[in-house]
């Protein structure tokens, strides 16, 4: 019975007003990631999702992320969960680079990974600045709003 949406629509709504590019959540999905929920951002020039897409874990910010959380004892996730975040460039899609955390309730069941996502030309080091910051501070507000039980 719980609506997810309700919890991470609005956080995503956030990334995208904070960073002008495109927020999602991914979730597990067997092995493959699910993207539940996305909101593009408003550029004309953006990478664009749509929610249901179903993409590969080894590949990506997200599923990078999504492995390396849900396999604590896997040694190739260490500097990812180190890190606390994952970082592509270029890997999924050539002129593509995304950030993604993931988001943790407060039983320490991984929930998924928030990402943003932006073209390649925009992403140089200040803007992947901006988009770690936000994020951080997004996937605390998710974590701390989600119910334990959910």
């Amino acid at each position: 019975g719980l609506d997810f949406g309700a919890y991470v629509r609005p956080i995503l709504r956030q990334l995208v007003d904070e960073t002008r590019e495109t927020a999602s959540f991914y979730v597990l999905d067997g092995d493959h990631r699910l993207c539940l929920y996305r909101l593009n951002s408003p550029r004309a020039a953006r990478h664009h999702l749509d929610e249901g897409t179903r993409l590969p874990l080894d590949r990506g910010a997200a599923g990078r992320v999504l492995l390396a959380f849900s396999r604590p004892d896997d040694p190739d996730g260490a500097a990812i969960r180190g890190a606390g975040s994952g970082v592509s460039r270029g890997e999924r899609e050539p002129a593509v680079a995304a950030v993604a955390v993931p988001v943790i309730d407060p039983a320490g069941r991984l929930r998924g990974a928030l990402s943003v996502s932006t073209l390649m030309s925009r992403f140089d080091p200040a803007l992947e600045q901006v988009i770690r910051d936000a994020l951080s501070a997004a996937a605390t507000d998710l974590s701390a709003s989600l119910p334990s039980g959910g």
